[in-house]
């Protein structure tokens, strides 16, 4: 492999290997040559670019893929005019103090380039046997960092396996090729930034990546790829036409789990509430009785069967055959728009009546017997499902069981009763939970519906919702009720190796007075609510609507708490048994339930060893979050998708990332936090007071959604696996929560510091959006 000290060094081995690709033409300058004479270096990049617009590009010595986006590049610079000349100055003043060696790079600017990416021979951080292809469409050369939030990713798998691989798409087909063309030269792993214009490939870097392939690692994946497949086709295969595994269209498991949970902590989930308990709430409440698992895991991963969700969400009063087509078209229609995957609920399902005809929309090609057939069934469900006085007793029943524990086995007690007390559990908290839950997001449709018809406006339900939650003020008040509930929280609520709260010994918390109430009912909505109601003949009034959105946010707050702490209680008493046995959690937690159901210890090493080993094996795949029988596992292509931007103005931050390890002292306040998911165990975070939260998994009514409207918090919800992991490696991000964008950015200049001339961003702020010049930071 060569060694390439600089980026220009790579395009100058590529211009003379002849690869096939077109290199736009460029020149570098030194920090030596411009502090000694700028004058006539910007003369001579000037005659030589005339007329030009160019970009400049970092280029100091040593920079590799590892230290991609740390600095600052620059796109769509006229050579003529002072702007040539601060661009260099600002790309320099990014490497903080630059050495007599380091350079920048300018080059011809490609304009109206069709598509712009990067593409990779191995997959970061690992090497999997993936070549890995990102890209935005439509672009100029700001490559995919410049419009991040409308990546596409492609995963293509770099071995063969008999039988899966099906031909690429020609881009792909063409990247692969060249990829394998300058791997071959060079010898070594590569990643490329490249344009589509015209049909023909330019490439406007090239970069070394420092991995060392394992052959063996190559061989595990192919097998787990097989292995993945073949559990595919055998969850389709019973299936009706048309099925989708996702990861979360209903109970988000993989914002509450996490996207590849350890064995014990997806069984656990899987008996409180994915294999009865989701269809036993829903059929109390009048819907379909759904028998049969929820869960369908793939590679480990919690996938959820679609059809089986869509129907569970369908009134019973509707005949089977009306039920199936309505069903069927529902699939199709998420198939047609994966984006949608996070948002089932609202977006793709009808579960519960809505004013208007809006709602229609989303069974299209429905004949309009079948819809009328729905909106009555729906609006038969109206009284037993908006039921304000049900909704007041499950909250209080919920305060009530925080103050009532279940008695959990002593260590010695046989490992059998435990799963007893957790089927209590089951029946105590998640079925009321899993209504309370149902209640509150039929009284969020109702009341969206509402702001569809101009009933009500959209910043009225937003502070509905807003002062509704209470629930973080009361945990965070530290009183000697609330303490011991917020102590008994865990960071991934049935993850057994995480501490808890109480485990950190953080000092009691401050600051969690309830905050005063912004919102009431004007007594203009008032009436348009009124009116609305009358027109579609409904005995409720805007009164009872009011209380009930109120009401139902609170009892499905109070009710996940209830869950989260009982169920914690439950987990410590069993890492108590497991230890009594031998097994401590970090092994307990890689067991399945019916491991876990006899006291016979002697094969536990084994199923421990056998477990983790096929853990690790499964995390080298690249899995989407949606499923079909058809999906290819050997090439995954990840769509931008449609992330929801909860806030207002713009934020610029410095990124930090948090898991289930962190600690409240390890995160700076007013960051940029960023997380694979945030459910009730991990609302310290909002004692930090974070400029912003990004999470790769969470809806518009997810738990992290909700607190997030209690406290006044901006949140980015549901980027993916894949733009998260984009994120964590930035030093900072800007995000405007109004044109619903987020790119990388360099980090705000420390309060106080005094900007210079050539300051390269402003401090942290939360500020109205407005215009800024395009930047481009190399992905």
């Amino acid at each position: 492999m060569p060694q390439w000290l600089h980026k220009s060094a790579a395009l100058d081995w590529l211009r003379l290997a002849r690869i096939g690709a077109r290199v736009p033409a460029y020149c570098t300058l030194s920090w030596a040559a411009w502090v000694a004479d700028p004058a006539g270096e910007l003369g001579a990049l000037r005659r030589r670019f005339a007329g030009l617009r160019l970009a400049v590009r970092s280029d100091r010595m040593g920079e590799d893929a590892g230290h991609a986006g740390s600095f600052l590049s620059l796109t769509d610079v006229p050579a003529e005019g002072a702007a040539l000349e601060s661009a260099i100055r600002r790309v320099f003043a990014s490497y903080g103090d630059a050495r007599p060696g380091d350079r920048v790079l300018v080059q011809r600017y490609v304009k109206n380039a069709a598509m712009a990416g990067v593409a990779a021979s191995r997959a970061l951080p690992l090497g999997e046997a993936y070549q890995v292809y990102s890209w935005v469409h439509s672009s100029p050369n700001s490559a995919v960092t410049g419009a991040a939030s409308q990546c596409w990713t492609a995963y293509d798998y770099a071995g063969t396996t008999p039988g899966l691989a099906r031909p690429a798409p020609p881009l792909i087909a063409r990247l692969r090729a060249l990829l394998d063309t300058i791997k071959a030269a060079c010898g070594g792993e590569i990643e490329i930034e490249w344009l589509w214009k015209h049909g023909r490939l330019h490439i406007v870097q090239l970069r070394e990546l420092r991995i060392q392939p394992s052959p063996a690692q190559d061989r595990e994946l192919g097998r787990r790829l097989r292995v993945a497949s073949r559990a595919l086709t055998r969850s389709c295969t019973d299936a009706p036409e048309g099925e989708l595994l996702g990861l979360m269209p209903d109970w988000n498991p993989a914002e509450l789990l996490g996207a590849h949970p350890r064995p014990l902590a997806l069984d656990v989930f899987a008996h409180l509430i994915t294999n009865r308990s989701f269809s036993e709430a829903r059929a109390a409440l009048g819907y379909a009785d759904t028998p049969g698992a929820l869960l369908a895991p793939i590679a480990g991963r919690p996938y959820v069967r679609v059809s089986r969700s869509l129907h569970s969400l369908l009134p019973r009063a509707l005949d089977a055959h009306a039920r199936t087509a309505i069903v069927d078209t529902q699939l199709a229609r998420l198939q047609a728009q994966p984006q949608l995957h996070d948002r089932v609920e609202f977006e793709i399902a009808t579960s519960s009546f809505e004013f208007g005809q809006d709602w229609r929309t989303r069974l299209d090609g429905l004949p309009r017997g079948t819809v009328d057939l729905l909106a009555a069934a729906l609006r038969a469900q109206v009284p037993q499902l908006f039921d304000v006085d049900a909704l007041h007793r499950e909250q209080e029943r919920s305060r009530f069981a925080l103050r009532q524990h279940l008695r959990w086995p002593t260590p010695d007690a046989p490992l059998a009763d435990w799963w007893r007390v957790l089927e209590q559990l089951r029946r105590r908290h998640a079925v009321s939970f899993a209504q309370s839950a149902r209640r509150c997001f039929a009284l969020e449709a109702l009341l969206r519906s509402a702001v569809r018809e101009g009933a009500c406006q959209l910043d009225e339900l937003q502070r509905w919702r807003s002062d509704a939650a209470h629930l973080q003020a009361v945990l965070a008040r530290g009183c000697a009720e609330s303490t011991p509930w917020r102590e008994a929280l865990r960071p991934g609520t049935f993850e057994i190796t995480h501490l808890r709260y109480g485990d950190w010994q953080l000092p009691p918390q401050s600051g969690g007075e309830p905050k005063a109430q912004r919102s009431h009912l004007t007594p203009a909505t008032a009436a348009a609510l009124d009116r609305l109601g009358r027109t579609h003949g409904l005995a409720l009034d805007a009164q009872t609507l009011f209380r009930g959105f109120a009401l139902a946010h609170q009892a499905r707050d109070w009710g996940k708490l209830a869950l989260s702490v009982e169920l914690s209680h439950g987990l410590e008493a069993l890492a108590a048994m497991a230890a009594r046995r031998g097994l401590g959690r970090a092994a307990l937690s890689w067991l399945r339930a019916g491991q876990l159901k006899d006291d016979r210890a002697a094969s536990w090493d084994a199923h421990v060893a056998a477990a983790e080993k096929r853990h690790a094996a499964d995390a080298l795949l690249r899995m989407p979050p949606l499923l079909s029988a058809s999906s290819e596992l050997t090439r995954v292509i990840l769509a931008p998708g449609a992330p929801v931007y909860l806030g207002h103005g713009r934020v610029h931050a410095r990124v930090h990332a948090i898991d289930a390890h962190s600690t409240p002292q390890s995160l700076p306040a007013g960051a940029i936090v960023v997380m694979e998911r945030c459910e009730p165990g991990f609302d310290w975070i909002f004692l930090r007071q974070p400029a912003a939260i990004v999470t790769a998994f969470g809806g518009p009514n997810a738990h992290v959604a909700l607190r997030a409207h209690e406290v006044d918090c901006p949140a980015l919800l549901g980027v993916g696996l894949d733009a998260c992991a984009r994120i964590v490696r930035c030093d900072a991000l800007d995000i405007d929560f109004e044109l619903g964008w987020w790119r990388p950015a360099l980090a705000p200049v420390p309060r106080g510091s005094g900007p210079g001339p050539d300051a390269l961003q402003s401090n942290s702020v939360r500020t109205r959006s407005e215009p800024t010049q395009s930047t481009h930071f190399d992905p």
